[in-house]
């Protein structure tokens, strides 16, 4: 439930594993094979290459990339942890803002759920989904308790707090 871009995450484990699998493959070659670091050595030594990095041109490509890359990795390190919330309930008026903290629903369902015998453990976390917050009510039944009565008693809980709150929010709820 939060916002990580996966395909860009898988992309650049890929991308990371396939680099260290190409320089594990090139130090057990060079220890296996000691001829062909040899004949790399000498390979390279005879080697031209066009690139002088003293050029105006080629430095500013150079760092051109490396502000992207950069600027790329900044985006993918402010986007992770999104989509957990703190804040539950916002709500402004004459007399004031009202501000109802995730904790405190948590606490309070995880009290109310905490009494029933087939629940072994109830976690309760606040997200923002679409702009919208919402809980999520993670909770694990004891062997042989039928998940449908710990659903039903959740589903009570939930309407509590909503009549409490004086208003609906969304809730996702796990029964494992």
């Amino acid at each position: 439930m939060n916002a990580t871009n996966r395909p860009l995450n898988r992309a650049v484990i890929l991308i990371t594993g396939l680099l260290l699998v190409a320089l594990g493959a090139g130090v057990v070659t060079a220890a296996v094979v000691p001829d062909w670091l040899a004949l790399w050595k000498n390979g390279v030594e005879g080697l031209e290459v066009p690139f002088d990095p003293a050029q105006p041109t080629t430095l500013a490509i150079v760092l051109a990339g490396c502000a992207v890359l950069i600027a790329l990795l900044l985006v993918f390190i402010v986007r992770q942890g999104r989509g957990h919330t703190r804040t539950l309930v916002r709500r402004g008026g004459s007399a004031g803002e009202i501000v109802v903290d995730a904790s405190v629903a948590a606490t309070l369902i995880e009290a109310a759920l905490a009494d029933h015998p087939a629940v072994a453990s109830v976690t309760v976390s606040g997200y923002r989904v679409r702009r919208t917050p919402a809980l999520k009510i993670a909770v694990s039944v004891r062997r042989g308790s039928s998940p449908s009565d710990v659903r039903e008693s959740i589903d009570r809980v939930v309407a509590r707090w909503d009549s409490v709150l004086g208003s609906e929010v969304p809730v996702l709820i796990t029964v494992g």
